[in-house]
């Protein structure tokens, strides 16, 4: 079966239209929380030049850079996290929470979106030894 990038584009469409996320959906302070670590990361990857998917952090790191308490913290991360806007990489019973943002930036302006879905333009065409 082929597909093209126009039908990776509809499907985009369709998927994000029936389960996509709202920004406007978040509480006041948790969408403020999911600003302010994106700055963070953001920062970060012109810091140490990673991509964002390279870049995990503890809460720790968070309460440093918004001066947030940590039961704040624990809060709003949670939210985050349940609805997918941060993925949790180590954490648990005496282990520190390490996470990953998900969230690239999207739906600022009220659009629904899918956290961590490829616009199709993005994709590279697989080099001939790959088909």
């Amino acid at each position: 079966m082929e597909v093209s990038l126009e039908d990776i584009r509809h499907a985009n469409r369709l998927i994000t239209e029936v389960l996509g996320h709202c920004l406007d959906e978040l509480a006041p302070q948790t969408r403020r929380l999911l600003k302010l670590v994106h700055n963070m990361v953001e920062d970060l990857k012109q810091e140490i030049g990673l991509d964002q998917e390279d870049i995990h952090f503890t809460r720790k790191k968070v309460r440093g850079y918004t001066k947030w308490s940590d039961y704040q913290l624990k809060i709003h991360m949670k939210r985050l996290e349940e609805l997918e806007y941060l993925l949790v990489h180590e954490g648990g019973r005496g282990k520190q929470f390490v996470y990953e943002l998900l969230w690239h930036g999207e739906g600022e302006n009220g659009d629904k979106f899918i956290p961590g879905v490829v616009d199709p333009d993005q994709l590279k065409p697989p080099k001939s030894s790959e088909i």
